[in-house]
């Protein structure tokens, strides 16, 4: 009897930890998939902000040898209501956007946007910063 009741708890502890360890490993991989997308939505926003609310112009000035660079702290969202992201800069921050201009083109430039934290690249994406992109934030401006 009682090397029953001991096999008894062997097994119901053996399934208890195999349970409470698939459990850690979805907790894992939900808060990676978590900070996935607001890595993704962060840098949307960048996109956004850069193809409709930056002049060409003044993009191209804040460019040094082709490249900016945007670090990004806790209240860059908030920051980014207020501020032309061009001028946004938070020092303490492990995250920045690299701003690489790829190409000139015809009525716009090719640019590259890479997400970086610590060091490490997360996210790219190629995007192209076009003339019209001005004149239809203008002329939402005027109606």
């Amino acid at each position: 009897m009682l090397i029953e009741c001991l096999v008894a708890i062997f097994i119901l502890t053996t399934i208890c930890m195999l349970f409470v360890s698939i459990n850690k490993g979805d907790m894992v991989s939900f808060k990676e998939r978590e900070r996935s997308r607001d890595n993704s939505i962060l840098l949307n926003n960048i996109i956004s902000e850069l193809k409709f609310n930056v002049k060409l112009e003044s993009l191209e000035e804040k460019l040094i040898n082709d490249k900016l660079s945007i670090n990004i702290g806790a209240d860059f969202n908030n920051k980014l209501q207020n501020e032309n992201i061009l001028n946004i800069n938070d020092e303490s921050s492990k995250k920045l956007v690299l701003v690489e201009k790829v190409q000139d083109l015809e009525n716009g430039v090719k640019l590259n946007l890479i997400l970086k934290e610590e060091n490490i690249e997360i996210l790219k994406y190629e995007v192209k910063k076009e003339l019209w992109m001005e004149k239809r934030k203008e002329e939402k401006d005027i109606h």
